[in-house]
C-alpha cells in the first residue's frame, strides 16, 4: 500500500513539475527584439530583448484588406494590436497598413508596423496564419 502512495505521490509531483514548466505560445520568447532592427512576430506570439525588459505581444488583427486578385473601389486596412511591454507595464498599440498610424511611441520606444501577410485570397490565408513585421527602437 505504501508502494502505492510513493509512486501515486511521485506521479502527481511530476505532472506538477511539468505543467509549470510548460509555456504555451502566448508566453514562448521564440525571437530577440534588437532595437531598430525588423523582426517578425506571429499572431499570439511574444517577443521579448535580451534582458526581457521590453517585450512586444501581437494580440489581434482586423484585416478588410481588398483580397488579391480583387477589384477593390478602396484598398482596405489591416488593424494589428499589439501589447509593448516595458519593465513589465503595458501599453496597447493599434497600428495600421493603409490608415495611420503605423508608427506609435510609448515608454519611450517606437514600434513601426512594415508588414501584414498573408494578404486576404492568397493561398495560405487564414486568420490563424498571421504575421507582422515590425521595427522597435528605443527612443
Amino acid at each position: 500500500m505504501w508502494r502505492n502512495l510513493k509512486i501515486s505521490i511521485a506521479i502527481l509531483i511530476s505532472i506538477a513539475v511539468f505543467t509549470a514548466c510548460n509555456h504555451d505560445a502566448d508566453t514562448t520568447f521564440s525571437k530577440t527584439i534588437v532595437s531598430g532592427n525588423t523582426v517578425t512576430i506571429r499572431l499570439k506570439e511574444t517577443l521579448q530583448d535580451k534582458t526581457g525588459y521590453v517585450r512586444l505581444r501581437m494580440d489581434a488583427v482586423s484585416d478588410s484588406r481588398c483580397p488579391i486578385n480583387a477589384i477593390c473601389v478602396w484598398a482596405g486596412n489591416g488593424a494589428v494590436t499589439f501589447t509593448l511591454f516595458v519593465n513589465g507595464n503595458p501599453s496597447i498599440l493599434t497600428l495600421n497598413t493603409t490608415l495611420g498610424p503605423k508608427v506609435i511611441s510609448s515608454q519611450g520606444y517606437k514600434v513601426t508596423l512594415l508588414e501584414l501577410l498573408p494578404y486576404p485570397g492568397s493561398e495560405n490565408y487564414n486568420n490563424e496564419n498571421y504575421y507582422a513585421s515590425v521595427r522597435v527602437e528605443k527612443e
